[in-house]
Parts: C-alpha cells; sequence; structure tokens
C-alpha cells in the first residue's frame, strides 16, 4: 500500500513537470512565431530536399505577393527571377555554402507574384527539425539600392565608353552592352535629330525582328513624337495597335515599346528606344525611369563628344579663315610681345614681326600711355580701339582701324588679340563724303527755309478760307434770311423757294470750309496718345447725336469694347462720323438697328460699326474715303463727302487701317483697325 502511494505521488510528480514543459514550449513557440510573423523583414522557412516552402510570414506576403496559402508548397524557383545569377544551380551552390560554412548573407534576383524582378538581400542559415535539415531566410528588399549602383556602374562605364569611341556607332555598340545588363534591352534604336538640317537619322539600331530606319524628315511617328515632345513615351502591344495599326503577318509583334530622350539643357539631342517581343519579359515604369536617368547621362557623353568633334573643326576653319582673312590679326601675351601674326604687313615678313612689342603699332609717341592702354585691357578686360596712320615701304600713307581684345580663358587674362583693317580707302571716302554733307546740309537749311514758308503761307491760306470766304457766305446766308422775312407771303412760292436753295447751299458751302479746314489740321496736329476708354467715347459720340436719334425707333446694340492707346480727340471724331453715317443712311429703316462691337488679331485691335441701312455697292468701296467721295446723291442723304476722309487720315496717323463692307439695301459695316504695337510701346 506504502509502495502504491509513493508511485502515484511520483506519477502526479511527473505529470506536473510535463505540464510545466508543455507550458514552458508553448510559450517558446508562441515567442518564436510572434519573432517569424511580426519580423522587420520577410521570412521563409524551406524544405531543404526539395525546394519546397513550408511557411512564410507576412512581410513574404508584402513583398512577393503570395498569400500564405499560395507560398506554402511553392518551389523556390517560383519566386526567383531565373537569371544567370538568380537560377537553381546557383542557389544550390550557396546551400552548400551555408552547410559548409554557416550563416551567409548574399543578393539574390527575386520574382514577384506579378512577374516583375526585384532585388532582395538573403541572410540564410540551416536549422535542424527533428532529424530533417531546413533552410530558415530572413529576405530583405534591395532592389532600390541594387538598382542605384547598377546605374551609377552603367553611367561610369558609359562615360568610359565616350572617351575610347571614335564614332557614335561605336559608342552605342559599347552603351548597347552596358543596357544589357540592368534592363531588358536586346534590341536598341538611337535616332539624332540634326535641326539645322531638319533631319532625323539613325548611328546605331540592333534589333532582329526589324531592319534599319533611313533618314526621313520630323513626321508624325513615335521617334518624332519623343524628339518634339522630349518626355518619355512607353506603350503596350494594344496601344501600339491604335497608333500605327496592324503589321505585316511577317513582322513579329512589338510587346512593350519604350522611347526615351537624349536631353541636355540645351534641348533635345535625340532619343533612344527599346523593343520588347517577348511577353514573359516586360517593360514597365520602373524601366522607363532607370533608362530616362541613364539617356540623360548619355546624352550628356554625346554632347560633349560633339563639342570636341565641333572643336577641332572650330580649330581647323580658324586657322584657315585666319591664313586667308584679309585683316590683320596679332596675337599677344600681357607684355606685348607678337606671339602670332595671320600675314605679313606692308613688307614686313610674318617671322619679322614674330617677338616683336605691338607698342610699335598702337598711337601716340609715350611708350607709358601706350602701356597703360594695354594694361586696361589685360586688367580691366576692356576692349581698346584705336586708328593708326603708318608709311609703307614705298612711302604711301596707310590708315588701320585697330582693337585689341581680350581673350578670357577660366576668368584669366593672359592673352589678347590685335585686329587691325585697313581704312585708308575710307579715309579718302570719309573726306568726300564730308564735302557731300556739307553740301547736302546747305540744301537741307534751304529747303527747310522753303518748307517753313509753305507752311506760313498754308496757314494764311487757312486763315484766308476761315475768315474771307466766311464774310460773303454769311452775307448771303443773312441777306437771304431778311428777303425770306420781307418777301414771306409777298411773292411766288417759286421765289421762296429759290430763297430756300440760297440759304441752304450757302450753310452748305460753310459746312464744307469747316470740313476742309479739319481734314487739313490733322496732318499738322500733334497726336497726344493715352489709354482710350472706348465705351466712354462711343456714349459721348451718342449724346451729341442725340437730335437725331429723337423720335426714331433705333435698336443699339454694343458688345464688350476693349480699351487701347490713342489720341483721345481725334478717336471720338472718329466715332462721331462713324455714328453719324448710320443714323443718316438708316433714316428709311424701322428700326434701324446699330451694332458697335470689337474683335482682335495677333497685330490689332478691330472696331465697327454695322447698321442695316442704305449700304453701298462693293464696285465702288475704294472711292469712299476720298475727300468729296460719295456714293449717294445729295437729296437723298445729305453730306460733303469728307467724313470718311477725316476717319481714313486720323486711323492712319495711328498707323492703323479703315475699310468697309455692305450690301445695297442690307446696310454697311464700317471698320477701323488700331495696332498692338502701338499699345505695347505706351
Amino acid at each position: 500500500m506504502k509502495k502504491t502511494k509513493i508511485e502515484v505521488e511520483n506519477l502526479e510528480q511527473r505529470i506536473r513537470e510535463l505540464e510545466e514543459q508543455n507550458r514552458s514550449l508553448q510559450f517558446s513557440e508562441r515567442y518564436y512565431r510572434s519573432l517569424f510573423e511580426n519580423g522587420p523583414d520577410a521570412t521563409i522557412l524551406l524544405r531543404l530536399k526539395d525546394g519546397i516552402i513550408l511557411d512564410v510570414n507576412p512581410r513574404f506576403e508584402e513583398l512577393y505577393g503570395f498569400s500564405h496559402s499560395e507560398a506554402c508548397g511553392l518551389h523556390f524557383t517560383k519566386i526567383s527571377a531565373g537569371t544567370s545569377s538568380s537560377n537553381q544551380q546557383n542557389a544550390l551552390r550557396w546551400f552548400e555554402r551555408i552547410d559548409e560554412h554557416g550563416p551567409q548573407v548574399f543578393e539574390w534576383h527575386a520574382r514577384h507574384k506579378s512577374g516583375d524582378f526585384f532585388w532582395v538581400e538573403v541572410s540564410a542559415q540551416i536549422v535542424a527539425i527533428g532529424e530533417e535539415n531546413y533552410l530558415l531566410a530572413s529576405v530583405r528588399n534591395v532592389h532600390e539600392r541594387k538598382r542605384v549602383e547598377q546605374i551609377q556602374v552603367a553611367i561610369y562605364r558609359i562615360f568610359q565608353a565616350a572617351q575610347s569611341s571614335q564614332t557614335l556607332f561605336e559608342f552605342f555598340s559599347l552603351v548597347h552592352d552596358i543596357l544589357r545588363n540592368i534592363l531588358p534591352a536586346k534590341n536598341l534604336l538611337v535616332a539624332m535629330y540634326n535641326p539645322t538640317a531638319g533631319l532625323v537619322t539613325y548611328p546605331y539600331h540592333y534589333d532582329v525582328h526589324d531592319t534599319w530606319p533611313s533618314v526621313h524628315q520630323p513626321d508624325n511617328g513615335l521617334v518624332t513624337q519623343v524628339i518634339d515632345s522630349g518626355q518619355p513615351l512607353l506603350l503596350s502591344q494594344e496601344m501600339l495597335s491604335q497608333r500605327v495599326g496592324k503589321l505585316p503577318r511577317k513582322r513579329k509583334a512589338v510587346v512593350d515599346w519604350l522611347g526615351v530622350p537624349l536631353k541636355t539643357n540645351r534641348g533635345v539631342l535625340g532619343m533612344l528606344a527599346l523593343k520588347n517581343y517577348d511577353k514573359h519579359t516586360r517593360i514597365g515604369v520602373q524601366e522607363q525611369e532607370t533608362l530616362s536617368l541613364i539617356a540623360s547621362q548619355i546624352a550628356l557623353a554625346v554632347e560633349r563628344k560633339q563639342a570636341e568633334d565641333a572643336l577641332r573643326e572650330s580649330e581647323a576653319r580658324w586657322r584657315t579663315l585666319m591664313e586667308n582673312t584679309p585683316q590683320l590679326i596679332f596675337t599677344i601675351n600681357r607684355h606685348g610681345e607678337i606671339l602670332f601674326v595671320n600675314r605679313g604687313l606692308y613688307g614686313l615678313k610674318r617671322e619679322e614681326m614674330l617677338g616683336q612689342s605691338i607698342l610699335a603699332y598702337m598711337p601716340g609717341d609715350d611708350n607709358h600711355e601706350k602701356q597703360n592702354l594695354l594694361m586696361r585691357v589685360f586688367r580691366e578686360r576692356e576692349t581698346a580701339s584705336f586708328e593708326i596712320r603708318l608709311k609703307a615701304t614705298d612711302k604711301k600713307t596707310l590708315w588701320l582701324s585697330c582693337n585689341i581684345s581680350p581673350v578670357i580663358d577660366n576668368g584669366h587674362v593672359d592673352m589678347a588679340i590685335f585686329n587691325a583693317t585697313d581704312i585708308t580707302d575710307r579715309k579718302a571716302a570719309e573726306k568726300e563724303i564730308q564735302a557731300l554733307n556739307e553740301a547736302l546740309e546747305q540744301r537741307v537749311r534751304e529747303r527747310t527755309a522753303a518748307l517753313e514758308s509753305a507752311n506760313k503761307e498754308l496757314e494764311a491760306f487757312s486763315y484766308s478760307i476761315s475768315h474771307d470766304l466766311r464774310a460773303p457766305l454769311r452775307a448771303i446766308n443773312g441777306f437771304g434770311r431778311i428777303l425770306w422775312d420781307s418777301l414771306n407771303g409777298q411773292v411766288s412760292e417759286e421765289t421762296l423757294h429759290y430763297l430756300v436753295v440760297i440759304r441752304e447751299n450757302a450753310q452748305q458751302m460753310g459746312q464744307l470750309i469747316d470740313d476742309l479746314l479739319t481734314f487739313s489740321r490733322l496732318s499738322r496736329q500733334p497726336l497726344n496718345l493715352s489709354l482710350i476708354n472706348m465705351h466712354e467715347q462711343v456714349d459721348h459720340a451718342l449724346n451729341i447725336l442725340q437730335s437725331e436719334r429723337t423720335g426714331r425707333n433705333i435698336v443699339l446694340q454694343m458688345a464688350e469694347l476693349p480699351s487701347c492707346y490713342g489720341d483721345p480727340a481725334l478717336i471720338q471724331q472718329v466715332w462721331l462720323n462713324l455714328l453719324s453715317n448710320a443714323l443718316k443712311f438708316t433714316r428709311g429703316k424701322d428700326p434701324a438697328v446699330i451694332e458697335i462691337g470689337a474683335t482682335h488679331t495677333e497685330q490689332e485691335w478691330i472696331y465697327f460699326v454695322k447698321d442695316n441701312g442704305a449700304g453701298f455697292d462693293m464696285r465702288y468701296a475704294d472711292k469712299l474715303f476720298g475727300v468729296f467721295q460719295r456714293l449717294h446723291r445729295t437729296d437723298e442723304f445729305e453730306g460733303t463727302g469728307v467724313g470718311l476722309a477725316i476717319v481714313q487720315r486720323i486711323i492712319r496717323r495711328h498707323r492703323g487701317r479703315t475699310w468697309a463692307e455692305a450690301i445695297p439695301g442690307q446696310g454697311a459695316t464700317f471698320y477701323f483697325a488700331l495696332p498692338h504695337a502701338q499699345n505695347e510701346q505706351n
């Protein structure tokens, strides 16, 4: 009995120990499960013997796109890119290293569920669970870092290629090899645009499914679109079909097309294009960003290479130009010593002039002043200009126009260019011109005096018209009124009609004199320009013409009228004349419709007055704006025929233009335009 009790106590103790171990095991399992699931990196548990994934944490789901249920049971190759550095064979090598040397850290090209590739850093170790070995891997996304490193290496190699290559074809061949390492760039097209020739050329093209393009002018194609816009263009197969239509059956379909500009601060040099025919390897936004970044560096390398080629050509042209120019050109150092001469000087050979001082070819007798002038060129970077007179070997006097200009190199001036032009003939011509100018000035003085005299005569004539011609008109009109008052009712109707005709003609003659004086003064009156409110001008003109509107059914339509610069008094006369004509020629209309509006072009503001009045025959439109030109009889519509001539004279003085459009019996539209340039100048 006692033995049985001891056994029961031992059994109970064992049970308590097992329960404690179980609780400890459950705690440990929960602890490590928490670490497994809540770690900052993706964690994978892999069975080594067959490469099957057994467990993953939530971070794996975020990184790879597979849910927990989708990931468990996958072979590890399903989450690998399968590229040369990240295939199954290389994976087995890493497993062997881990088995021999313990935990390892390495980079791996991974595959997302969507099919996109990305770089990860793998920290892996082998763990034994029971009698079986498993691989526990912690995976961190380093794609952006890896991409930056690859881009940096590619850019470095591109600049090396630019220095070592002699032609653009050779350069872009090396660039193509570099791009293949970081992009799906099996096929590459390079286009360059020459704005001077207006041509698109193709220095490099590799595509096993397409032929080398021909040189062409800019068109509506994809290459020209990228060059013109200066922006990258990524197109899928569907988008390509919409843009370029269906390809011939023999042509392989392009899955992705990516074009990026070769652009620097100075503009677009050309473009690069990748064409992808593989549906399993797609070109996306990330590849677009990568190629755009690299393309900007390629553009800089191309620009520098073009600049170097241009510099060599420039040096050759410069030497040819220097040796063949008719001018005398020296290069001198800070001490004034001649370093280079393009040709000999009037009997002196080039070799005799090298090393001499430039002071001998500068004006004046004081070398100290010459030296100060030379120092201003080098120290203050000023260009010195002067003329010198020399005696040639044949005793002939020569005149040279010279200037000394500093050559600034990296902020320093150690050399200057002396340029001399033979102006002997010009000096002789200047003497003749001076004599001609003196004679011309005398003629101008004489003509100015004659013009002043003519102006005075014109003013006297205007005064005579204003006063002397008005006096008899006032007498005719006054005596006609007296006769009318005294003979009214005592003479026949015919006699009274004659008196009315006399007075009306006298008044018309007075109006004609007023219009002629106004017309003549327009040429001499100065323009007082200011900003004009056209609405106020029209309103004021309509108020003046109120008496002509009273008692009539008139519909006035006025649109928005922009302000512009001009002489307010003269522009007011323009509106007054045009609106007066519109009111006059619509007297027979009920209602009379008068429209006032404006429009504009890139060069001018255009204002118009449109009516539904008598109109006119457009065959005679060229006579409208002439003095005394009328298209209607006086008994139909009164007037002197000077109003539109005044309008045209005013608008022409504002550098504008006038014209009209009409249909007989349906109305007319009169336009006047004032230039924007006048407004901008003011």
